[in-house]
């Protein structure tokens, strides 16, 4: 993020020619006493001159469009010495790329005074980024130095025993998707890595040995084969079944250790337990089912009664709510491009947060002037204007100017290397927008049925038979009471 501009002063300072605010002088070129800001937009701007069709920087300004150096009549120094392209100068007469290339040389040689062949598509894709500045500023952060040189010396293994050995931190996470990313490392799960790592810290919490056998046996055969399956299936564990094993793991290790603090055990738990346990404390000790009913089936406790969550408590937008959310994501500018195409994922396909981060250029279907989205197994043509903000998505990712993601295949390329957004950054992000994600999704969903039969909507947009009953019914739509949608 760039410095904030400090005020302009008129009692020192001549207007500059350019932005006529009485900035800090740093030229004086054909047109008058330019400003520090405006003299550095200038050295990076990049394009033809409409005189003589020079292509490189073009720091004039005419009513007609940019011109170059020449024919400005503009003196600016952006010859670099080394390579000899027309950039912005970072020291010694080198352009900021060769600067960086020259960092990363130093900073990733091996002992035999090369960059390990490992490493080179690494220093390769670093050495290109579109903003050489932003690479600079980033490699040369000393634990940023320290870990990478440590890698190119050898003395960290290239292996994720090795990273996982190392203490948590951002920058080494990072460093390891890079890593992923560029082929240094072989590919695994994050998400599955990360629970099983937290999952064996989170034993150690169980103040009663004997519990601690039957919590591993749940986050073996069901936590963690859940898990896999879902990579099996859709190729890599989602956020959101991530994050509820993690919450109902945590739910049963708090369930286990008030067991113990009642002087009980597993073998004792009955309905009287379990009543006692939802009646008193927060909402989430309701997700002590997903244990329960594990443990009912393997006859480590009785039968239990176990309230159903009902889509009939949950709050959602009114209709005139959700038509307002959808003319600001159709037509306020104001809105960053991906929450635009996010938010109307959300309020005109009903669309939950996780499938929409995990989408990929592969969902998208650009077909003359008609743009198609695919939605699990159907494709939808979008409708105008949101098919507009699709296409200029397409051509203005976010995320792309690093070496975090070289050809990302996500629609929404996350800060991770290699990796989507996260859906909680999506949710946090729509929100202060004023548009949930959940109740938006909900609100989608019970105005759609009284206009088409849930059957129909729910192949089509990816959701059960019997939720879209439901909402059907609670939306007052007659479709719920079809013979066919009970069959």
């Amino acid at each position: 993020m760039s410095r904030p501009r400090k005020a302009p002063d008129p009692t020192r300072h001549t207007p500059c020619a350019r932005c006529h605010e009485a900035y800090s002088p740093a030229a004086l070129w054909p047109e008058g006493v330019i400003c520090t800001y405006c003299y550095m937009a200038a050295k990076r701007f990049h394009g033809t001159c409409i005189i003589c069709r020079h292509d490189g920087i073009v720091p004039g300004i005419t009513p007609q469009g940019r011109t170059c150096r020449t024919c400005s009549g503009i003196t600016l120094n952006v010859d670099c010495t080394e390579c000899g392209a027309e950039e912005e100068l970072h020291s010694k007469g080198r352009c900021w790329r060769c600067v960086l290339k020259d960092q990363i040389r130093q900073t990733l040689t091996g002992p035999t005074g090369q960059i390990p062949d490992k490493l080179a598509p690494l220093a390769a894709a670093l050495g290109d980024m579109a903003r050489p500045n932003s690479g600079l500023t980033w490699i040369r952060q000393p634990h940023v130095d320290r870990l990478l040189r440590s890698i190119a010396a050898g003395t960290i293994d290239l292996s994720h025993d090795a990273f996982d050995a190392l203490p948590p931190s951002q920058t080494v996470e990072y460093i390891r998707a890079l890593l992923i990313e560029h082929d240094a490392l072989p590919t695994r799960d994050r998400y599955l890595a990360e629970f099983t790592a937290w999952s064996t810290r989170k034993l150690t919490l169980l103040k009663d040995p004997a519990h601690k056998s039957v919590t591993e046996r749940f986050i073996r055969w069901h936590q963690l084969r859940r898990l896999r399956e879902q990579i099996k299936t859709d190729g890599a564990v989602s956020s959101g079944l991530f994050l509820s094993a993690k919450q109902s793991t945590t739910v049963t290790v708090n369930f286990l250790n008030w067991l113990t603090d009642n002087e009980a055990t597993l073998e004792d738990v009955n309905q009287a337990y379990v009543d006692r346990w939802l009646a008193h404390g927060p909402s989430t000790n309701a997700l002590i089912e997903t244990f329960l009913y594990w443990a009912i089936g393997r006859r480590l406790v009785p039968p239990l009664e176990l309230p159903k969550r009902s889509l009939a408590n949950r709050k959602s937008f009114g209709h005139d709510q959700r038509v307002d959310a959808i003319r600001r994501v159709l037509l306020s500018d104001e809105m960053l491009l991906n929450l635009r195409i996010a938010g109307g994922l959300v309020l005109l396909f009903g669309q939950p947060l996780n499938r929409i981060a995990s989408m990929k250029l592969d969902h998208v279907q650009l077909d003359g002037d008609v743009t198609r989205l695919q939605i699990v197994d159907e494709w939808l043509d979008l409708p105008a204007p949101f098919d507009a903000l699709m296409r200029s998505w397409l051509t203005t990712r976010f995320n792309l100017q690093t070496a975090a993601h070289t050809q990302s295949p996500w629609l929404f390329p996350g800060l991770m290397p290699g990796q989507h957004l996260i859906p909680a950054y999506i949710s946090t992000a729509l929100a202060r927008e004023g548009i949930p994600g959940q109740l938006g999704r909900t609100a989608a969903w019970r105005d759609m049925v009284k206009d088409a039969p849930p059957s129909i909507l729910a192949g089509l947009l990816g959701m059960t038979l019997e939720t879209a009953v439901r909402h059907a019914e609670l939306a007052g739509a007659n479709f719920a009471r079809c013979a066919a949608l009970r069959q």
